[in-house]
């Protein structure tokens, strides 16, 4: 199975918001709804506000996994990383138990090692293949792939009997040939059109938090990503984050071999809202299994805080790529 991907290779420093927005620890990933949301800003400051339009009613649209990271091999072919499927498999009863307990920790698995994972065709890892959360044979150390630091900022009031605040952030750094990639699918030429309309602003905008002050930079490139998946089944694996259309759906994805997680996405509004919150909503975690052969749609919601004009929309979109897998 074949996919349009694109590579992130950060030019600046990156910071990514965790649930909590903690400033002091950043996410390795940035989430899909994340990625939709840039894309829209950037269309809006494009003077686009009807590309918007069509997309949340479903016209020249796309579909979009998170960001994960992908390690550049010294130029050589880029090992790229998945985020551990909620899939529970069985344990070799041979296989040493100290080691299976070791190997829990993984939360990322090389390509080849993940699409076997999904076959249902995995082994055992050898112990010298953990790399901190990264399970990899080809990646000598996860350092080699992102470093970080931790800096201290200011939060000056404005008014000037108040004491200036310090807070902590913590800067990504990718090594040369690293960075992020995601993968997409086109509903058309237009709608590719559209998309790297909007990345190529954001390489000089930035994504993730801090742009102001020049986080978040980034070169793209575009490539092919061969996968060697199940035909079909009746489970998939969600590479995006997912919200499902109807309770009706719901109810349909959930059986005995579901696995998931949920996450409350919300957040600040930008620019020049940017003292409100948006409104909140849950959505199934990358790495989810639901059941469906089918490729769902998601829900795109308007997370618009009742203070803001009807025409004002906040879209969050919970639009995901799934990937079957096989079960035991």
């Amino acid at each position: 199975m074949n996919f349009d991907l694109s590579r992130f290779h950060f030019t600046s420093p990156l910071h990514v918001a965790n649930a909590r927005a903690d400033y002091g620890q950043s996410q390795r990933m940035l989430h899909s709804d994340a990625l939709y949301a840039a894309v829209m800003q950037a269309w809006a400051l494009l003077g686009e506000p009807g590309w918007i339009a069509d997309f949340v009613a479903g016209s020249h649209a796309f579909t979009l996994s998170s960001l994960f990271p992908f390690y550049g091999n010294a130029g050589g072919e880029p090992v790229y990383f998945f985020p551990k499927p909620y899939l529970q498999r069985r344990r070799d009863e041979s296989a040493d138990p100290g080691l299976a307990k070791k190997l829990k920790k993984a939360q990322w698995l090389e390509a080849d090692r993940w699409a076997a994972f999904l076959r249902n065709e995995s082994t055992t890892p050898a112990e010298s293949d953990l790399r901190g959360t990264f399970l990899s044979a080809r990646l000598p150390d996860p350092e080699r792939l992102v470093a970080s630091d931790v800096v201290p900022r200011i939060v000056r009031p404005r008014d000037e009997r108040e004491d200036t605040r310090i807070f902590y952030t913590e800067r990504l750094y990718f090594s040369d040939d690293s960075g992020l990639f995601g993968l997409v699918r086109y509903d058309g030429d237009e709608a590719h059109r559209r998309l790297h309309v909007a990345l190529r602003l954001l390489a000089d905008e930035g994504l993730g938090t801090d742009r102001a002050v020049g986080n978040g930079r980034f070169r793209l490139e575009t490539a092919t990503l061969a996968l060697d998946l199940p035909a079909e089944s009746t489970h998939a694996v969600a590479l995006s984050l997912y919200g499902p259309e109807t309770p009706d759906q719901l109810r349909e994805f959930l059986d005995e071999h579901a696995g998931y997680e949920v996450v409350k996405r919300g957040g600040w509004l930008s620019e020049p809202h940017n003292t409100l919150r948006k409104r909140s909503v849950y959505f199934f975690r990358e790495g989810s299994v639901l059941r469906t052969a089918a490729r769902p749609q998601g829900k795109t919601i308007d997370l618009r805080p009742d203070v803001l004009p009807a025409e004002h929309s906040v879209w969050r979109v919970g639009k995901a790529l799934f990937v079957p897998v096989t079960l035991s």
